[in-house]
C-alpha cells in the first residue's frame, strides 16, 4: 500500500485520501472504500490536462491480515475515472 501512494505522490503532490466506507473486519479480511483527491502535477503519458488540475478517485483496498501484519493487499481503484480526468487519450 504505501508503495502505491509513493508511485502517485509525484503526480499528485497534494494527494489525501478519506475513508468513505470502513473499515469492515471479517476475520482475517479488512476492506476499506476510499476517495482520493489532489491537483495533477503533470508527467503521465498521453495525459492533455493541465497541471492543477483537480482530481478525485475512488478505490476499495482489501488487505489480508496475519499477527498483526497486511500479508496481502488488493487494491480496486476506478484508474478510468482518473484517466478521463486527466484526458488521457483526448486527442
Amino acid at each position: 500500500m504505501k508503495q502505491r501512494v509513493t508511485q502517485m505522490r509525484p503526480l499528485m503532490s497534494d494527494l489525501n485520501f478519506s475513508i468513505e466506507v470502513g473499515p469492515i473486519v471479517d476475520g482475517d479480511l479488512v476492506v476499506v472504500r476510499w476517495a482520493a483527491t489532489g491537483h495533477y502535477g503533470g508527467g503521465v503519458p498521453g495525459a492533455a490536462a493541465p497541471g492543477g488540475t483537480a482530481v478525485l478517485f475512488h478505490g476499495t483496498d482489501l488487505l489480508r491480515v496475519a499477527d498483526h501484519l497486511i500479508v496481502e493487499y488488493w487494491l480496486n481503484a476506478d484508474s478510468l475515472s482518473l484517466m478521463t480526468q486527466l484526458q488521457v487519450g483526448a486527442g
